[in-house]
């Protein structure tokens, strides 16, 4: 997804589009699809409305807890998607998007205190080693080195016996 998306981001400027709007209507297409199972679901459309009410009126304070702030955190969130492909290469940022799994799994152990197994931890491992490898493979094919430092050759000159 994120090469699709580059691809056109780099448009011409008049033929560019606003991510805001994709960001909506990306939203809008979750819902029409979350919609149409839940109906389905329900067998009756009326009884679907009565539990969307319920569940929206029913306990506004809970609802806007549990649904509205996740929402717009994650609206923000794929917000700074399309600004962060506009910025990084494709690999960087695909590198970077894994590891939101990572940091995601550290905050909920040091800010909610819910325990990993160790199968867990072990594929957090795997993937962080992942990344960096991709990293620094794709550093070392562009012939730059993360680690090593880049020092310009000395002159003949300097290379001289008094």
């Amino acid at each position: 997804m994120p090469l699709m998306v580059r691809y056109t981001r780099n448009r011409e400027n008049g033929e560019a589009f606003f991510t805001t709007v994709n960001v909506l209507m990306m939203e809008v297409m979750k819902l029409a699809a979350c919609s149409f199972l839940l109906i389905r679901e329900h067998k009756c459309i009326f009884k679907f409305l009565a539990d969307v009410k319920d569940a929206i009126w029913g306990d506004p304070v809970e609802t806007a807890k549990v649904v509205c702030f996740p929402a717009v955190i994650y609206t923000l969130q794929n917000n700074l998607y399309y600004i962060a492909l506009s910025h990084l290469d494709a690999t960087t940022f695909c590198i970077l998007y894994q590891l939101k799994i990572f940091t995601t799994a550290l905050l909920m152990r040091v800010l909610l205190n819910r325990r990993l197994s160790s199968y867990q931890w072990f594929a957090l491992c795997l993937l962080v080693v992942g990344a960096a490898d991709v990293e620094w493979s794709s550093a070392s094919s562009e012939g730059r080195s993360m680690w090593r430092l880049q020092l310009p050759r000395p002159s003949p000159l300097h290379l001289r016996r008094v």
